[in-house]
């Protein structure tokens, strides 16, 4: 709940990519998520099932996050801390 609640932070951000000529990053943006999410649940529900299938996903977003963040940073010239 906790990292869903804070990649919420980067839904606007995603649409933004878009909108600013560079719809490239934002199919990197979502690339990062489908491949972090299908490795992280095919390591981890083996081994934990539904509770490995949720930590995957929870990788997966904060990898979004972090990418939207390297992404705003270096493209857009935003700097946020």
């Amino acid at each position: 709940l906790t990292t869903i609640w804070l990649s919420s932070a980067t839904i606007p951000f995603d649409g933004i990519f878009a909108q600013s000529g560079l719809p490239s990053y934002q199919t990197y943006y979502q690339l990062t998520l489908v491949i972090v999410n299908l490795a992280g649940n095919a390591l981890l529900i083996p081994n934990f099932g539904i509770i490995g299938a949720a930590m995957g996903t929870g990788a997966a977003l904060l990898c979004g996050i972090l990418v939207v963040h390297l992404f705003i940073q270096h493209k857009l010239q935003m700097k946020f801390w």
